[in-house]
Formats: C-alpha cells, sequence, structure tokens
C-alpha cells in the first residue's frame, strides 16, 4: 500500500497516540517505502562518487589550464608606465596611504617579484603616508615600524610628500627618551618635500620635538618642518595649542583645519581646548586659504573672523552653536558651507550651505539667508529631541513675505516638524520665485496623514520634483516600566 493511501493519514502531525496494533499495521506499512528509500540513498551515494570523481579530473585539468593561460593576461602585457598608473590609481584619493601589508602601496610589492619592482620604482606611489604612533607600543613594533617609515620615505625619492602624524596623548613625558623621537626626525628629514601635513596629539610634544632645541640631535632640527615653502595644507589636531606659537608661513597655505579635544578636568567635564582667538589671527594671516575647517570654536571669536576672505571655497564649523550669524564674512568665492557635523557633497555650481539647527540658534538662521543670498543648495537637518524644531517658525524666511535664498534651487530638509499645510505653502513660496525651485526634499518626523503627491501635481508639472518621507513611530509597551530596580530584581534568602 503506497502512504499516499494510509489509513493514518488523518493522524499524522498531531498527537495521536496508535494502540498496540496499529503500530504493528505502520511497521508493516512502513516496510517497503522504507526498502524504497534504502536504494534511493545508495543511488545518490554512488552518483556523488562519480560527481567527485569529475571534479578531481575536472580540477587536475583545469590547474594547467589557468597556469597557462596566466602566462597570456592582458595584465602581464601592459606596458610598465601603464602599470605604474593603475597602482597609483589605488591610492586612497582623500587621505594618506596607510601602512597597511592589505592595502596600496605595500600590497602591490607583495604581488610578485615584477610588481615590486615597478613598484618600488615609482617614487609617487610613495609620495602619501600616515604614520601612527601609540603611547604603549612596544620597541620591537615601534623599531619596526621607523624601518618601514624610513624605506617609505626613500622610496618617494624627490616627489612633493603628504604626511599625517599621530603624537600620542601624554607623549611628553617621554620626551627624554630619544628613541621615542625617530619617527619625528624621520619627517623632519623630508621637510623640505613636504607639501600637506597633518598633525594629531599632545602639542607640548610636539612643541618639545619641533620647536625647542633641547635634544641632543641638534643637527636635525636645523629645518623646521612647518616652515617649509613647499607646505600648502595643515591639518592640526591638539590639545591647548596656540597655532600662532608654530613656525608655519601661512600665506603659503591653501587648506587648514584646526579641531581640539578638551582635557578631562577634575569635575568630570572637558577643559580647555585649541586656542582659535589665536587662529583668527591665523585666517587674518592665511589670506590664500581655499579650505578651513574650524571645531570646537568660541562663538565670540568667530565673529572677528578676517571681513574678507577672497580664495575660501569651504568653510566648516563644528562643535559650534552660534546665535547670530558671522556678518561681515566676505568670500565672494565660496561654493560649501558646512555648519554642524552633517556633511554632504559640494554640487559643481552655486552656493552650498549644509546646516544642522542645533548649532543655528536665536536669529543665526535668518542672518545666516540674509548674508549669503546665493545659495543654490540648502540642506537642513533637525533632531526630534532637539529643542530647536524644524518647524516653520524656524524656516519662516523661505516663506512669504520674506522669500529669502532667491537663488535657491534644491531643498532638503531633514526631522521636519511640518504640517501637510507647510509643505503645501513652502512648495508654492519657492516655485512662484524668479528662480523657482527645482527639489525639494523633505523628511517629516511623523507619519504620514494625506498622500501630497496630488495636490502637490500642478508645481510638479512646472518642473519641481518632490520627495516626501516619513518617519514611523511605533509605541513600544514596556511591562516593567515604573519599577525601581530593588523591587523587580530576583532577591535570595538564606
Amino acid at each position: 500500500m503506497s502512504l499516499d493511501d494510509s489509513p493514518f493519514a488523518d493522524h499524522l502531525g498531531t498527537n495521536y497516540v496508535p494502540s498496540d496494533a496499529e503500530v504493528a499495521e505502520i511497521r508493516s506499512l512502513l516496510a517497503g517505502p522504507e526498502d524504497d528509500l534504502a536504494s534511493l540513498d545508495a543511488e545518490i551515494e554512488a552518483l556523488e562518487r562519480a560527481l567527485m570523481e569529475l571534479r578531481e579530473k575536472r580540477e587536475a585539468l583545469k590547474q594547467p589550464i589557468d597556469a597557462h593561460r596566466a602566462l597570456i593576461s592582458p595584465i602581464r602585457l601592459l606596458p610598465l608606465d601603464i602599470l605604474a598608473e593603475i597602482f597609483l590609481a589605488c591610492l586612497p584619493s582623500k587621505r594618506e596611504a596607510l601602512i597597511d601589508d592589505s592595502k596600496a602601496p605595500l600590497l602591490l610589492g607583495r604581488i610578485c617579484r615584477s610588481w615590486r619592482a615597478v613598484a618600488y620604482s615609482t617614487p609617487t606611489l610613495w609620495s602619501s603616508i600616515h604614520i601612527p604612533w601609540e603611547y604603549d607600543c612596544p620597541p620591537a613594533i615601534l623599531t619596526r615600524l621607523e624601518a618601514i617609515v624610513e624605506a617609505w620615505l626613500r622610496r618617494s625619492a624627490a616627489c612633493s610628500l603628504s604626511v599625517s602624524l599621530v603624537v600620542p596623548y601624554h607623549a611628553a613625558d617621554i620626551a627624554a627618551d630619544s628613541k621615542g623621537h625617530k619617527l619625528i626626525l624621520q619627517v623632519l628629514s623630508v621637510s623640505g618635500r613636504l607639501r600637506h601635513l597633518g598633525l594629531a596629539g599632545d602639542p607640548e610634544f610636539i612643541a618639545i620635538n619641533c620647536l625647542n632645541s633641547s635634544i641632543s640631535s641638534a643637527d636635525a632640527f636645523s629645518v623646521e618642518p612647518l616652515q617649509v615653502s613647499t607646505l600648502e595644507h595643515i591639518s592640526l589636531i591638539a590639545r591647548n595649542v596656540d597655532p600662532l606659537a608654530l613656525p608655519i608661513n601661512w600665506s603659503h597655505l591653501t587648506r587648514l583645519r584646526l579641531e581640539c579635544e578638551g582635557r578631562q578636568g577634575m569635575n568630570g567635564g572637558l577643559e580647555g581646548g585649541l586656542v582659535l582667538d589665536a587662529a583668527l589671527d591665523v585666517l587674518r594671516r592665511a589670506s590664500n586659504l581655499v579650505f578651513c575647517h574650524l571645531q570646537r570654536a568660541e562663538p565670540n571669536l568667530l565673529h572677528r573672523l578676517p571681513r574678507l576672505l577672497p580664495h575660501i571655497r569651504t568653510l566648516t564649523l563644528t562643535d559650534v552653536v552660534l546665535q547670530r550669524w558671522i556678518s561681515q564674512l566676505v568670500a565672494p568665492n565660496l561654493c560649501y558651507l558646512q555648519i554642524g557635523s552633517t556633511s554632504a557633497d559640494a554640487e559643481d555650481t552655486g552656493l552650498s550651505v549644509v546646516a544642522d539647527v542645533y548649532y543655528l540658534a536665536g536669529n543665526a538662521f535668518q542672518e545666516l539667508l540674509q548674508c549669503l543670498p546665493s545659495i543654490s543648495h540648502l540642506r537642513l537637518t533637525g533632531d526630534y529631541y532637539s529643542l530647536r524644531r524644524l518647524d516653520k517658525a524656524y524656516i519662516a524666511s523661505l516663506y512669504a513675505p520674506y522669500k529669502l535664498c532667491p537663488s535657491l534651487t534644491h531643498l532638503k530638509i531633514y526631522t521636519a516638524d511640518l504640517s501637510d499645510g507647510d509643505v503645501l505653502e513652502l512648495a508654492e513660496a519657492r516655485i512662484a520665485m524668479p528662480t523657482p525651485l527645482k527639489r525639494l526634499e523633505i523628511d517629516l518626523s511623523r507619519s504620514m496623514e494625506v498622500d501630497l503627491i496630488p495636490e502637490l501635481e500642478s508645481f510638479i508639472a512646472h518642473g519641481l520634483r518632490v520627495d516626501l518621507s516619513y518617519q514611523q513611530r511605533q509605541w513600544e509597551f514596556h511591562p516593567p516600566h515604573g519599577l525601581q530596580h530593588h523591587i523587580w530584581e530576583p532577591m535570595y534568602y538564606s
């Protein structure tokens, strides 16, 4: 009998307990099908053995084929100069190359002898390096790191260099240990070729090693690395440092990044930070800056920025809460302004502004729009839990009768607290401008109430691209809410 016609079909998958007679009947019923199953298993096993044998034969044939194909692979036939260009394309474009065997350029020297020869004879492949120096680095590892840096810089030949160096915090405590200074000395030895220099760490140690003459190897400090005329980019991440104390030719700089970390104070909070009062004087001297990034600046100091920054194209201010905008700022070539940590790509045309409203308090937002009428791309980011909500009152300057930003073509608002009517009114106000809005993207901090797209069809027909998204906030039930920890925690008695 086939199991398809089993008299026990109604009991399958249940908790039914068969009687002794039914158990015997079930065993008799399974005898034939179990023999068939064993036969199928044996057949499958035989087929799998045959398949394994075929795979082994295939692999034995494939290996010599692949080896011969490798001899005629296109990469082997490339001229060496083309191969070198491919190697250069493997380097990171937005940071210095890492001392990492799994990444270019070190990886390229580990593939084969011919690739290693090309890599080691291409100086531009070694023209950037990030040197991480940790405070607790074991001596053997530090010695190995110094050897790698020495070979790296030697391979760069006479190329201009981009170097970033992380100096360990509290490194001033080991300033008397000359062994710990070799990495600094290696950078100093190529200071005449530096084009970009990034320093991060304890400025007390940087000062001891770069500015003072207290180190026994005095000859090594005859050229100060920050003062060479080839240096165009500087990134300084440090604690309590006065930029003006550094021997930098500010007028040569085109890119400047100043960040600070405060020290942990006795009360548990952060104390100190980058002395940006002096940094503002730096900006006055660095008249050729194209890129400037300031972090954790004091707002009252920002209002002492130089009146004219003729070449500046990118200005970013992070961790700075502004009550007023820097009204005296004149930057005719500014293409990208960032306020807060949220970033975006600069557009090809016009002025792009990316702002977190947490950092624009008081009248700062309206004043910013008034001072920068050329804004073409505006991106605003809010926070659902922030005291400053991205509601109609906050962005009233974009509505009638103000209608600021006459050149605005792209508007993105994230975590917006706007009603459906506010969205429609905003679209109507901006589409009626002499330069009509081309794209409106709004992320609303609520769930959808009405589908607005049909009501926006008339604006869409005039070329407006609309993208509305909603945040679905689901309320969750928490059974222990309100209980003190000691009430519901299990208790044990002796």
